[in-house]
């Protein structure tokens, strides 16, 4: 599991958003958003590095990302 700060997002749109970027790597990724705490949960195969490119190709920036078990 990874757990990333997410900069930029604001509302609902923005949590699709991160939400389909992680998709797109792995359509079987398992992702939670707080939006408040500008935080994303995500449980997938798919590598930080990917996953933090693609958020940020949505026009997001990944301030922070750790890896939990």
């Amino acid at each position: 599991m990874f757990v990333l700060t997410v900069e930029g997002m604001s509302c609902a749109n923005c949590v699709k958003h991160v939400t389909r970027a992680v998709h797109a790597q792995d359509p079987k990724a398992r992702v939670e958003v707080k939006l408040l705490d500008r935080l994303v949960h995500i449980e997938t195969t798919a590598s930080l590095e990917k996953i933090k490119r693609a958020i940020e190709n949505e026009g997001y920036r990944v301030t922070e990302g750790q890896e939990r078990p």
